[in-house]
């Protein structure tokens, strides 16, 4: 599980491309919220991306789409 602020990566996944959102892939962000669904089970995360995708900043990412950012 992320914490909030952390700098993550968007990784290729499966359930990205059902998304429509493989475009995503390669970007980094810092996770804003960690999103639960109705039975409390971690199923993703909001993401602000460093650049904006589609003219937007703000994602839903799922939760095995982020791994730690290495900035360098």
């Amino acid at each position: 599980m992320k914490k909030t602020t952390a700098r993550v990566r968007i990784v290729p996944t499966d359930e990205l491309s059902t998304l429509h959102l493989a475009g995503l892939c390669g970007r980094c962000g810092t996770v804003t919220e960690q999103v639960f669904s109705t039975a409390e089970k971690l199923i993703g995360y909001m993401v602000l991306l460093d650049k904006s995708f589609q003219g937007e900043y703000l994602w839903f990412i799922p939760e095995d789409a982020v791994e730690d950012a290495q900035d360098n």
